[in-house]
């Protein structure tokens, strides 16, 4: 490396005192934006400027400022942790971000990727990307060496399909993959188990991999608008869950042991083809939210009376003839609002009507 750029090589650019191989680097930057880079805080979702801390430049903004590119000489911030370009117009990254190895939060949602640098895997200490929003059409294999990453955020991109390498990311607390073109799903998603919150919304998924129940910390799982017909047993292993969103499949059934899931509040599966509602779903005494309107059933299963914490029972365009009316009783006096064809309670925001 030239002498000018060395790191003990250090000059005074917006009266702070810097390596001279970073000022040259925001010279660059405001040649582009056209404009000066101010000094700030903190690097948020809408900064444009950089944060210094001992005499090195840590954290690094430029939002919103139809960037096509970045500077190639943007991997001699080598201090940097935060980098977010987020709202450009930016449709790679140059190669030499692979050399910014102390970075813990990459975000470049929101422009127009094509792909994602090979050599991403070797920003060992990434603990967030987000590339949300951009044109990609695959993740590198590299990513699996990313073991610190906590939140991998590629949704509404071009995916068709995960790397095996993402079942190497142990410490994964949140992966979001909806709105892509993903058809099947790699069995290694199973070894994340550090998840809390699934997003798979969104894709062409026609089945889950067996194994799901491995992710036994997963809270919230987003499996809405795929091509599911059913659903392996072992989902009803996730005793974590709070939240499942299937609505929007071609489900027919519904696992019996579904209520062994007693941490649920919110189950949708509306949209779908199921025929019969298990009677174990009675079990789910934490439920709030049951939606499973728009299917085939002809009855719903009694044990619904023992849900005292239900606030809202939707279940209508089924093809439901009767239902006891001592269980809509029950519903009623605990608030529940309920919607069943040709009858409405409105729970505890409004009244009961019959519908014709």
């Amino acid at each position: 490396m030239n002498d000018e750029f060395k790191d003990g090589n250090v000059g005074e650019y917006n009266g702070q005192k810097l390596p001279q191989q970073e000022i040259h680097v925001l010279k660059e930057l405001e040649e582009m934006v056209k404009r000066k880079i101010p000094v700030v805080e903190e690097i948020e979702y809408n900064t444009l400027g950089y944060k210094v801390k001992k005499e090195k430049v840590v954290g690094l903004g430029i939002y919103n400022k139809r960037l096509p590119a970045l500077p190639e000489n943007i991997g001699q911030l080598i201090h940097l942790q935060i980098l977010d370009v987020n709202g450009n117009r930016l449709s790679y990254l140059p190669k030499s971000i692979e050399n910014l190895i102390n970075l813990r939060e990459l975000r470049v949602y929101n422009n127009l990727l094509l792909s994602l640098p090979e050599k991403i895997g070797d920003l060992t200490h990434l603990k967030t990307l987000n590339a949300r929003k951009n044109k990609l059409t695959s993740i590198p294999e590299s990513i699996g060496n990313l073991k610190k990453l906590e939140l991998l955020i590629v949704h509404t991109n071009k995916l068709t399909s995960i790397p095996e390498s993402i079942g190497n990311l142990r410490n994964l607390q949140e992966l979001s993959l909806f709105k892509n073109e993903i058809s099947s799903l790699t069995d290694k998603i199973c070894n994340l188990t550090n998840l809390t919150i699934l997003r798979l919304n969104s894709n062409q998924i026609t089945k889950l991999p067996e194994k799901i129940d491995k992710l036994t910390r997963l809270q919230m799982l987003y499996l809405n608008g795929n091509q599911l017909t059913s659903l392996p047993e072992t989902i009803c292993k996730l005793s974590k869950l709070t939240l499942l969103n299937l609505n929007n499949n071609k489900l027919e059934t519904i696992p019996e042991k579904i209520g062994t899931l007693t941490e649920l509040r919110e189950i949708n599966l509306f949209n779908n083809e199921i025929i019969l509602l298990p009677e174990s779903i009675g079990n789910l005494k934490k439920l709030k939210n049951l939606n499973v309107r728009s299917n085939k059933l002809t009855s719903l299963p009694t044990s619904i009376e023992k849900l005292k914490n239900l606030e809202r029972l939707w279940a209508y365009k089924n093809q439901i003839t009767s239902f006891p009316e001592t269980v809509i009783e029950s519903l009623k006096q605990q608030g529940c609002a309920i919607r069943l064809d040709g009858y409405v309670n409105q729970g505890n925001h409004g009244t009961t009507k019959n519908l014709e």
